[in-house]
């Protein structure tokens, strides 16, 4: 089996949320927040966050993986100036509706909120984002990562790795 190595050219924001009352307490407040940091660095516009939370809605994006549970937010490619991942951790967990079910909630540890400028290359991100949620080795990282750089370095090198 031949494959082929994506180059997915996408800056990746982290962020960290302990266990206080600054942190998200839902998931609207958690992609607002998260987005806030695609607006800060000039990825999205706020009209994508907009969009992206409307989107969540109706579609929700929590997963429960067993080992772990997080969600897959996103937008249509409007208001998205270049690709870009934020990924939340969260001490304490935030619900999320999940995509298999969206009359139940998951409590979401992360959210990989992606904003991709390019409708083809979104299949691509998400395809390789759930190899590295999947793997053993993100979560574990994740989880001693306590601060946005540790967070962006574990999923950027976990994003090398697949």
């Amino acid at each position: 089996m031949e494959t082929q190595q994506i180059d997915l050219d996408l800056e990746v924001l982290g962020s960290y949320f302990a266990d206080d009352a600054d942190a998200p307490a839902t998931w609207e407040e958690a992609l607002r927040t998260l987005g806030a940091a695609f607006v800060e660095h000039g990825c999205a516009t706020p009209e994508y966050i907009e969009a992206a939370v409307t989107r969540e809605r109706a579609f929700p994006t929590g997963l429960d993986l067993g080992a772990w549970a997080v969600a897959l937010p996103h937008g249509d490619p409007i208001g998205v100036l270049h690709g870009a991942i934020s990924v939340g951790r969260f001490e304490r967990p935030v619900r999320f509706r999940r995509m298999d079910d969206a009359e139940r909630e998951v409590e979401v540890e992360a959210v990989f909120f992606m904003a991709v400028d390019d409708p083809e290359r979104h299949l691509a991100v998400l395809s390789k984002l759930m190899e590295v949620i999947g793997s053993g080795s993100c979560r574990r990282e994740m989880l001693v990562a306590y601060d946005g750089e540790a967070i962006a370095n574990v999923v950027k090198q976990q994003l090398e790795r697949f």
